[in-house]
């Protein structure tokens, strides 16, 4: 008899107890991570965008750009299924810049107004864990503007986004100059 009615004492018990038995009742769930970023970002489209809009001084220029999976393979290559899709080119292919060669391919966008980007299709949704660019332009000027500043000065940005397109997470824009930039996704929050 009394455990037909065990059920109802307890939720009873809940609704005007205290705090100490209601923890007491409550069941354990699986711990969370202490950050939104526990080492990877599940994604399929990864888009590198440079959105500042002017003419002829910003161009995106990429040799090489490849997204690590948690066992340190680069998943943004021919080989391996991913395809992509830019903004406009002005020379090369936009596939130079994920043939897995590092220094003799490369693409460079259109040189028009407005948002220029590269995005890469992985084919299905991947944890990634690391994205590396490299944009070996060099320290020559070119409208006024130093190669190599294009990406800070052009507030360049990554954008995960999942398989309905729709955006997981922006990272801040470069903070840098360089020939190579690393987005890093191993600690609690994205860093550059």
């Amino acid at each position: 008899m009394a455990t037909k009615y065990l059920p109802f004492l307890m939720l009873g018990c809940v609704a005007c107890s205290s705090s100490s038995l209601l923890g007491y009742l409550m069941i354990p769930t699986t711990p969370k991570t202490a950050g939104p970023y526990p080492g990877y970002v599940s994604g399929r489209y990864v888009r590198l965008a440079l959105p500042v809009a002017t003419e002829n001084k910003y161009p995106l220029a990429l040799h090489d750009i490849r997204v690590y999976d948690e066992n340190g393979d680069n998943m943004a290559t021919i080989a391996k299924g991913a395809s992509v899709t830019a903004s406009g080119s002005n020379n090369g292919s936009p596939e130079d810049a994920i043939d897995g060669e590092r220094y003799s391919t490369f693409w460079i966008s259109d040189h028009s107004e407005g948002l220029r980007y590269f995005e890469i299709d992985l084919g299905s949704v991947k944890n990634i864990v690391k994205i590396e660019i490299s944009d070996l332009t060099g320290t020559d000027v070119y409208s006024g503007l130093i190669a190599n500043q294009r990406m800070r000065l052009g507030e360049a940005y990554i954008e995960i986004k999942d398989a309905r397109d729709a955006r997981v997470v922006k990272s801040v824009p470069i903070p840098h100059d360089g020939g190579r930039y690393y987005l890093s996704f191993e600690n609690q929050t994205p860093t550059w």
